[in-house]
């Protein structure tokens, strides 16, 4: 999966993941139906939902769980960037740096 988002991310393109099955394998659930906790981390993080004006890239670090986005905003819509509650469990760290033509937007995890 960290590879799947490696790739996406420098083609500013998206992906899902659809296995919500139990058992071995790729499901994300155990055959209990707990959580495989390694799947569910690789699968939850940081991400673009929409972005406003010309697209720009972004970078999601897997080792430090940070997402970096920049892109050229245009008009009055909004960027929408998701930050799920569940990594980390301190919560994260927005920054946003306005300078030049380019926004740049920094989520890491606080701490």
């Amino acid at each position: 999966m960290d590879a799947e988002y490696g790739a996406v991310a420098p083609v500013v393109c998206g992906s899902a993941y659809w296995d919500y099955s139990r058992g071995d394998g790729f499901g994300i659930l155990n055959a209990d139906g707990s959580e495989q906790t390694v799947l569910w981390d690789a699968i939850v993080r940081p991400a673009p939902e929409r972005i406003a004006g010309a697209p720009g890239t972004w970078t999601d670090d897997d080792a430090t769980r940070t997402l970096v986005v920049r892109d050229r905003a245009a008009g009055d819509a909004p960027s929408v960037l998701r930050a799920p509650a569940r990594v980390p469990p301190t919560g994260f760290v927005v920054e946003v740096d306005c300078g030049g033509a380019a926004v740049t937007v920094t989520i890491r995890p606080a701490g």
